[in-house]
This record gives C-alpha cells, structure tokens and sequence, in this order.
C-alpha cells in the first residue's frame, strides 16, 4: 500500500506541474477521476474469460 500511495502522490505532483494555473484544477480532477475510474473497474475486467480482448477495450474507451 506505501508503494501505491507514493506513485499516487507523484502522479498528483506530476500533473499539477504540467499543466498552467488556468486549467490545473480542473485537469488535476479530470485525472484523479480517471484513475479512481480505473481502479473500480480493474478487478471486474481482470475476471473475464469469454472474451479475451474486452479489458483492452473497456480500459481504451476509459
């Protein structure tokens, strides 16, 4: 969990840097929306079987 926690800080860091004053709030929530996005729906797309490449897809459309 201190290894997950760290990259997420960095990647909070990371994104605030990139980004100029005007538009850093609001891509700093885009991006931490898309990451809490995928980290609900990684153990529900890593369980499917039936159809090998649907996680690639779900994650590409995400």
């Amino acid at each position: 969990f201190g290894t997950t926690g760290c990259l997420f800080l960095q990647h909070e860091i990371s994104i605030s840097e990139l980004f100029p004053t005007a538009i850093r709030s609001l891509a700093s929530s885009y991006s931490i929306v898309v990451g809490r996005l995928g980290n609900v729906m990684s153990p529900l797309v890593l369980g499917l079987e039936f159809f090998p490449s649907l996680p690639y897809l779900l994650l590409s459309i995400l």
